[in-house]
């Protein structure tokens, strides 16, 4: 049995600007063994590392990713963005690519989700994860089926998580009809099922749900977890992963023997 993975979501978000490289580095330092991140595809194409699909938010710039070339969103300031303390404001906390994460974090487990549903940041983020090698160590994550369909469609051997009908037929239909349904997924091997404790009134955190996923090869993870009694209580039920705000908050958990 594989030691549970502890993901710093958009890095450490509780402590430094989401997205950032800054971020990214605290998580691992706090204790982190993977990084959850977004992804958008700007004006001159490149893969750039942001949850929204503008800037208001977390640079207080009014454009949107798509519109701008790289070199001007290399200039937003995500301290902007950095709710309850103004200490990164003009500190050079900018975008990254997600060329130069996969580059600086090596041999991390890494968690993308694409955002954007055009096919060009989908063939754009693969291209670039298998050029650096990385296909061993992502995870693609999209809310969409259509996204996670296409990935598996592009022939690529980079790991999916499931889109958001995956899960519900997972959850609610007959395990035979789970296997049928879900078999593109199951083949590839390595699917990871992401999703909060509950969704929609729907208990997702369950024992039994956990291990249905676990029945059809599927590992699950759990976002965003910031309390550690729920942590605890998760990875009792044997969850796979854990994905928060504060990895130094949870990383004590992670740090004792596995049981069996």
């Amino acid at each position: 049995m594989s030691r549970p993975l502890l993901y710093g979501h958009r890095g450490a978000a509780g402590v430094a600007p989401e997205n950032s490289y800054v971020s990214f580095a605290t998580a691992i330092a706090d204790g982190a063994s993977a990084l959850e991140l977004d992804v958008h595809r700007t004006k001159d194409g490149e893969v750039v590392v942001f949850h929204d699909d503008d800037g208001r938010r977390m640079a207080h710039v009014e454009a949107r990713i798509a519109d701008v070339d790289f070199k001007d969103l290399a200039g937003w300031d995500l301290g902007h963005g950095f709710v309850g303390d103004a200490a990164f404001v003009g500190r050079g906390v900018s975008p990254p690519l997600l060329r130069d994460v996969l580059r600086g974090f090596p041999g991390v487990p890494i968690n993308i989700d694409l955002k954007d549903l055009d096919p060009r940041l989908r063939e754009a983020t693969i291209a670039l994860i298998t050029a650096e090698g990385a296909v061993d160590r992502v995870v693609i994550a999209s809310f969409h089926d259509d996204v996670i369909d296409a990935v598996h469609a592009s022939g690529s051997a980079v790991r999916t998580s499931l889109g958001k009908r995956s899960v519900q037929i997972l959850r609610f239909a007959p395990l035979w009809l789970v296997k049928r349904l879900l078999r593109r997924h199951i083949k590839r091997g390595g699917t990871r099922v992401q999703v909060p404790p509950q969704a929609g009134g729907i208990r997702l955190d369950s024992a039994a749900f956990i291990a249905r996923c676990h029945a059809v090869g599927f590992a699950v993870d759990y976002w965003v977890i910031n309390d550690v009694d729920q942590a605890r209580e998760l990875l009792a039920r044997g969850a796979d992963g854990l994905i928060t705000d504060y990895p130094a908050r949870l990383s004590s958990l992670f740090a004792k023997p596995l049981a069996g």
